[in-house]
């Protein structure tokens, strides 16, 4: 059976970062290059193809290495190479591209399903005082995944990323009790709390790391736990193993009333008069559970909801709320809800 092969060309060129941190020593970097997606039922991958472009600051491949467990067919064996001269690319940090080919020839038998695995690893030599390096610094170009079938040659479905690990690391995780965020002084660790993107990160052995923790509104950063205990401050950690350290931040006491909502808005002085002048029409009031020792008038002309019997940080209403005073409605409109007028 023939194979034919349709050249596919997309052109991804990456923005290039460079981080203030620099690697101490000389290091190791392993370019892993890997293919995700899934290939539909029935097919079978003929061959495979990538570009490499490589920043300024990492030296020539020192090696290769080929994954031949991902799916290359019994019998074949792989080639691999790198494409002298320089890449037409609007950007100096890239130096020659490093392309790596292999040809997998027919497989026997349909694949079917999803083919994520690990085609191969190029071993990267990086300086003592290189940046610390980031994804975002590389690129793959001319990405090429065939079908071993004539007329259609291109799988749909695939396509290559990649991983980079310093063969030296130390991996640096951060955790978020709370609410607020965690950044590192270079920039590659930007947590937030909810989230966990950007919250860990590969540095050079014996690299020091700067973090710094942000309280979101009414809370307060109360201390650091794992690799840093300081109850203060910033947390300094020296990556001599892989380590984690978790920002604990408490809640402040909320004031009694606010206006609800995805951000809500909390009025100064927060009472239940201040808050209707302030909130828009159709907005709904929230109030915690207990005595509001306040009368209240209504005489603007929009409709709001008042709210009461919240718990101390807004995330149920299962009280009531009781308002000493009297409640006059002079315009506009009030819903009430779980409020009662002493």
């Amino acid at each position: 059976m023939k194979m034919t092969s349709l050249v596919y060309r997309a052109l991804a060129i990456a923005l290039i970062v460079h981080f203030s941190l620099a690697v101490a020593d000389a290091a190791t970097l392993l370019l892993k290059l890997k293919t995700i997606g899934t290939l539909p039922a029935n097919e079978r991958v003929g061959g495979w193809s990538a570009t490499v472009l490589l920043p300024a600051y990492v030296a020539a491949p020192v090696s290769r290495e080929l994954d031949a467990s991902a799916f290359y067919a019994s019998g074949v064996t792989p080639s691999i190479f790198s494409l002298a001269g320089s890449y037409n690319v609007p950007d100096a940090n890239y130096t020659a591209p490093y392309m790596v080919l292999t040809s997998l020839g027919d497989t026997s038998n349909p694949t079917n399903g999803t083919l994520t695995g690990e085609v191969a690893t190029l071993v990267l030599s990086l300086a003592a005082g290189a940046p610390q390096p980031a994804k975002t610094d590389f690129a793959l170009v001319d990405t090429l995944i065939s079908k071993a079938a004539v007329g259609s040659p291109v799988a749909p479905g695939l396509n290559f990323d990649f991983d980079l690990v310093m063969s030296n690391a130390k991996l640096l995780s951060v955790a978020i009790a709370g609410s607020g965020s965690v950044h590192s002084a270079d920039g590659s660790i930007a947590c937030i709390s909810g989230s966990t993107t950007d919250c860990s990160r590969f540095f050079a052995n014996n690299t020091s790391v700067t973090l710094t923790p942000t309280a979101s509104s009414y809370y307060t950063f109360s201390g650091w736990s794992g690799a840093c205990t300081n109850s203060s401050g910033g947390c300094i950690v020296t990556l001599s193993s892989d380590k984690s350290v978790t920002a604990n931040f408490s809640l402040l006491t909320l004031p009694a009333v606010r206006i609800g909502g995805v951000s809500p808005a909390y009025m100064n002085p927060a009472t239940l008069s201040n808050t209707y002048l302030n909130a828009p029409n159709n907005a709904v009031i929230e109030m915690k559970s207990g005595i509001l020792a306040e009368s209240f008038t209504a005489n603007l002309n929009k409709s709001v909801t008042v709210r009461g019997g919240f718990n101390s940080d807004y995330t149920a209403n299962t009280g009531n709320t009781a308002i000493s005073g009297p409640l006059n409605i002079q315009a506009g409109s009030i819903t009430i809800d779980n409020l009662t007028v002493n």
